[in-house]
């Protein structure tokens, strides 16, 4: 499996690519505006809606919350609600309450492009990014540096040519891993086929051609 990395002019990310047709192609993105112009976002939620507790305080709640179309869960511990001011945050946002527990965000049935803003509470690191099918089955994986509470957070952006089930979100330093402005829809730009794919593809229909011609 080949993972190839693209300057920003072309959605700064990585583009997984693999060797046949039935492993899907994901792309991550760190360039909002790209992923915006790309993709048709369907649902959205960015917590200021919910009954969050009043600027700077918190809550914790239950190891699985739902938000409008997505819902956030952890391996242990809570979710927590933080209200925004809290640590400097500048809005309403959810995620982890126990800093050595990763973040599951769940998405809406038969999306196949995903965005966050995130946060790294207390403390900057990096956040190993991990995405799934529907079926459970990891479509790709990578690390990304992510900023904290005093930051304005580190846009990214997930497209794949098959439905995306759950992202897993887990800092190398046992940060709070604190999502906001979550989205999610269906991908307006095709992405390409692998270039082993395109070979494949192209000796088949050269195969076909050479039949052809010998029955004629």
């Amino acid at each position: 499996m080949l993972i190839k990395f693209l300057c920003p002019a072309a959605a700064a990310g990585a583009l997984m690519l693999s060797s046949g047709f039935a492993e899907a192609v994901t792309l991550f993105s760190l360039d909002e505006v790209a992923f915006e112009a790309a993709n048709t976002i369907t649902s959205t939620e960015d917590f200021e809606d919910e009954s969050f507790p009043p600027g700077g305080t918190q809550q914790t709640l239950g190891t699985v919350e739902t938000y409008g179309d997505f819902t956030l869960g952890v391996d242990f511990g809570e979710i927590v609600e933080v209200g925004a001011g809290l640590f400097g945050l500048p809005s309403a946002m959810a995620g982890a309450n126990q800093f050595s527990s990763s973040l599951d965000v769940l998405l809406p049935a038969n999306s196949t492009a995903f965005g966050v803003d995130l946060f790294s509470l207390l403390s900057a690191s990096n956040m190993a990014v991990e995405v799934y099918d529907i079926f459970d089955n990891l479509l790709a994986s990578t690390s990304i540096a992510v900023g904290d509470q005093s930051s304005s957070g580190t846009f990214l952006g997930v497209t794949s040519d098959e439905a995306i089930g759950r992202v897993n979100l887990l800092s190398d330093t046992d940060q709070a891993e604190i999502v906001d402005n979550l989205r999610a829809g269906t991908a307006m730009t095709p992405i390409p086929l692998p270039a082993s794919a395109f070979l494949l593809l192209t000796g088949l229909l050269g195969a076909g051609a050479v039949t052809r011609r010998k029955k004629s």
